[in-house]
C-alpha cells in the first residue's frame, strides 16, 4: 500500500503504475492532488500466485486506508450525511486489452445518494447523476457489461424523462435510470447489486487483478510487478456542483508551441460530460473570469510541473466548490513545429540545458519538419489505408499502378502516386517520376525496397499497407471498407504517419524557422560525427547545405545529366564509328561538366564525392 503523500519518484512506476507514480510525485511537490493511495502490483502478484485469492490482510489494509481518507476529507464512508466517494482504476496509462477500466463515485447506494443530495446543497439531480455514473462504470469495469446497453437506457431518459438545466435527464429520470442500470447489472451477475461500499471496493480491486491474471495466463503480458496491475484509489472530486468544473490543459500550445495555456473546461460537469458532447466546453482563458482563484492556482501548478519535469505537460483537473485538484499530469503531445519552439524556449528560460534538449528530441518528429506535411488545421475524412511510415513527407496526385500509367497521367503540374504491391530496384525510375509511393506488401516497412528507394529519391512512402489489395492488371486497388481506387483517382499519402486518404488534402511546405536553425546549430556544436548528404541536383545540394550538411557524400551522375546528357550517352554507346562516338562523348562531357559546375557552385567549397 502506498499513499500519494509518501512519494513516488524513481523506479516506483513498477509498483505503482505510471499514473499512480505521477500522483505520488505530484503530491510530493505539494501540488493539490486529491487524497488517495495505491494498492501496489506486489499485491496483485500474490493474488495471482494464491490462485486468485486476496493475500491475507490485504483488504483490511485497504479498509484502514479508507479510514485515513475519511479523516483527510472530512467525509464519512457509507455516511447518510456527507459521504466519501472514491475513484478506483488501474495504475497504468494503457491497460492491456481486456483490463478493467475506472469506476467513478464508488461508495454510493440508496442511503449515501440521499446524503450526497443534502451535502453542501448538492441537490437530488447531482446525487442521482453521480449514482448513475457509479452503476454504469461499475457494470462496465467490474462486471464486463457492454457499455452500449447503458447508453441505450440513458438515451431514452434524455428523450422522455424531462430535461435538466444542461439538457440532460431530470432528477426523476435519473432515479429511474439508476434502477434500470441495476437490473442490467443483476441480470449479468445473477445477484443483487452490491450496496455495501466495502464490498464494492473489494470487487473493483479484484476486477483489476482478475483481468490481469487472465491475461497473464493467456501470455498477453509479463510480470505483474510492472505497475500495470496496480490499483489507484482516490477521493472522488465531483465537479458538478456550484463553482465546480472539469477540464484539461496543455502548459504550452501543442500546435504552435507558444508559451500559453491551451485547453478547455466545462463548468458544473464531470470529465465524461465533455467526451459525451452534451455541452460545448469553454476555452481555458475564460476560467480566469469565472473562477479566478482556481485559475491562478492552476497556472501556478502548471509552472511548477514544467519546472520539475522540464517538459510541457498535459494536465487533467477538476474544481470542486472553488477548490482546484490535479487528477493527472503527463508529458504533452505536440506537433513537430511546436516541439522545436518549445525545446528552444525552455533552454532560453533556464528550464533545461542544450544537451538535455538535444537528447530529449523526438527525432522522428523532428525529421517531419524537413518535409512537406499535411495541414493540421485542414479538415479531413478518415484514411482509406494504414501502413508503416516508411519515408517522411506528404504528397497528393492521381493513382497509377505502373510505368504506363505514369506516362499517361504524369506531367508538369500533374503529380501521380505510384500504388504497387512491392517495389524492386527496377521500379526506381517509376518512383523517381512519382510524387510518392503507396505499397501494400512492403513487409520490411522502413527497410523494404520501396521505402529505401523512396527515401533515396526524397519521395514520401507508406509501406506495408496490408489492408489494401492491388490489382495491377485492372489498374485499381481495394481499400478499407471495400472501396475502390481506380487509375486517375486522386489520393494523398502521409509518409510521416503511414496513412493514405482519398482526394487532395492541403499541405504545408517545410520552413527553416529560427528555432529549427538554432537546434541544428546546437547539434552542430555538440556533434562527434559529421554528416554529408546524398544529392545529385543543385536543388538537393542547396537543401542539404541549408540543413547543415558538411558536403555531398554521394552524387549520382546518372540523375544529374537530364535528357540531353542521357541522349548523348546513349548515342555514344550505339555509335557505329569512332568519330561518331567521340562527337557524342564530347557532348556528354559538356553536359556533365555544366551539371557538376552548378553542384559545386551551390556547395561553395564543401566536398562533393
Amino acid at each position: 500500500m502506498r499513499f500519494f503523500d509518501e512519494g513516488g519518484a524513481g523506479d516506483d512506476g513498477r509498483l505503482l503504475g505510471a499514473r499512480g507514480a505521477r500522483l505520488c510525485e505530484m503530491a510530493s511537490l505539494g501540488l493539490p492532488v486529491p487524497p488517495g493511495f495505491v494498492v501496489t502490483a506486489d499485491v496483485c502478484r500474490e493474488y495471482c500466485e494464491n490462485g486468485r485469492r486476496m493475500p491475507p490482510g490485504a483488504m483490511e489494509q485497504v479498509r484502514q486506508a479508507v479510514s485515513r481518507l475519511e479523516k483527510e476529507t472530512g467525509r464519512g464512508w457509507n455516511s447518510a450525511d456527507n459521504p466519501l466517494l472514491v475513484y478506483v482504476g488501474p495504475g497504468a496509462d494503457s491497460p492491456v486489452p481486456g483490463a478493467a477500466g475506472a469506476v467513478l463515485c464508488l461508495g454510493l447506494n440508496d442511503r449515501t445518494a440521499r446524503g450526497l443530495a443534502k451535502a453542501d446543497g448538492a441537490g437530488e439531480r447531482l446525487a442521482w447523476d453521480s449514482y448513475r455514473r457509479f452503476v454504469q462504470t461499475f457494470g462496465v469495469a467490474v462486471l464486463g457489461i457492454d457499455d452500449s446497453k447503458f447508453a441505450a437506457v440513458l438515451d431514452k431518459a434524455k428523450e422522455g424523462g424531462g430535461a435538466g438545466p444542461d439538457g440532460g435527464p431530470s432528477a426523476g429520470a435519473l432515479r429511474d435510470t439508476v434502477a434500470e442500470f441495476k437490473r442490467i447489472c443483476e441480470g449479468q451477475s445473477g445477484g443483487r447489486f452490491p450496496s455495501d461500499p466495502h464490498r464494492q471496493l473489494e470487487l473493483a480491486v479484484r476486477a483489476v487483478f482478475g483481468r490481469w491474471a487472465a491475461g497473464l495466463r493467456a501470455g498477453a503480458h509479463g510480470d505483474a510487478a510492472d505497475g500495470t496491475a496496480a490499483v489507484v484509489v482516490s477521493a472522488m472530486v465531483i465537479g458538478t456542483g456550484s463553482e465546480s468544473a472539469t477540464g484539461t490543459v496543455h502548459t504550452r500550445d501543442p500546435v504552435d508551441g507558444a508559451k500559453r495555456l491551451s485547453g478547455e473546461y466545462l463548468a458544473g460537469a464531470q470529465g465524461a460530460d465533455a467526451a459525451a458532447g452534451m455541452r460545448k466546453p469553454k476555452p481555458i482563458g475564460m476560467l480566469r473570469d469565472e473562477m479566478p482563484d482556481a485559475d491562478a492556482e492552476l497556472r501556478r501548478a502548471c509552472a511548477k510541473l514544467e519546472g520539475h519535469y522540464r517538459k510541457p505537460q498535459y494536465v487533467e483537473f477538476a474544481v470542486e466548490r472553488g477548490r482546484l485538484y490535479l487528477l493527472d499530469a503527463r508529458a504533452s503531445g505536440t506537433s513537430a513545429a511546436a516541439m522545436a519552439r518549445i525545446s528552444v524556449d525552455m533552454v532560453r528560460e533556464g528550464l533545461t540545458t542544450r544537451e538535455e534538449c538535444l537528447r530529449g528530441l523526438d527525432l522522428d518528429k523532428f525529421e517531419r519538419l524537413l518535409h512537406p506535411a499535411l495541414d493540421p488545421k485542414a479538415p479531413r475524412a478518415g484514411p482509406v489505408a494504414r501502413g508503416r511510415a516508411a519515408s517522411p513527407g506528404a504528397a497528393s496526385g492521381r493513382a497509377v499502378f505502373d510505368a504506363g500509367g505514369i506516362s499517361r497521367l504524369a506531367g508538369p503540374g500533374r503529380p501521380v502516386i505510384l500504388v504497387l504491391e512491392e517495389a524492386g530496384p527496377g521500379d526506381a525510375p517509376a518512383i523517381g517520376r512519382s510524387a510518392g509511393v503507396l505499397a501494400s506488401r512492403a513487409g520490411g516497412g522502413a527497410a523494404s525496397p520501396a521505402a529505401i528507394i523512396a527515401r533515396r529519391m526524397g519521395r514520401p512512402c507508406v509501406a506495408a499497407a496490408s489492408s489494401i489489395r492491388v490489382w495491377r492488371a485492372a489498374r485499381r486497388c481495394y481499400v478499407q471498407g471495400g472501396a475502390v481506387i481506380r487509375e486517375g483517382d486522386t489520393i494523398t499519402i502521409d509518409g510521416s504517419d503511414g496513412l493514405a486518404y482519398r482526394g487532395v488534402l492541403p499541405r504545408v511546405e517545410p520552413t527553416m524557422t529560427p528555432e529549427i536553425r538554432e537546434l541544428l546549430g546546437w547539434a552542430g556544436e555538440a556533434k562527434r560525427l559529421g554528416v554529408r548528404a546524398s544529392a545529385d541536383t543543385p536543388a538537393g545540394a542547396r537543401q542539404a547545405r541549408e540543413y547543415g550538411a558538411l558536403g555531398i557524400g554521394l552524387c549520382r551522375t546518372e540523375r544529374m545529366l537530364g535528357l540531353a546528357g542521357r541522349a548523348a550517352l546513349r548515342d555514344a554507346v550505339m555509335a557505329e564509328s569512332d568519330d561518331e562516338k567521340r562527337r557524342h562523348l564530347k557532348m556528354f562531357k559538356s553536359v556533365q561538366r555544366a551539371a557538376l559546375e552548378k553542384m559545386l557552385e551551390v556547395m561553395a567549397g564543401h566536398p562533393v564525392a
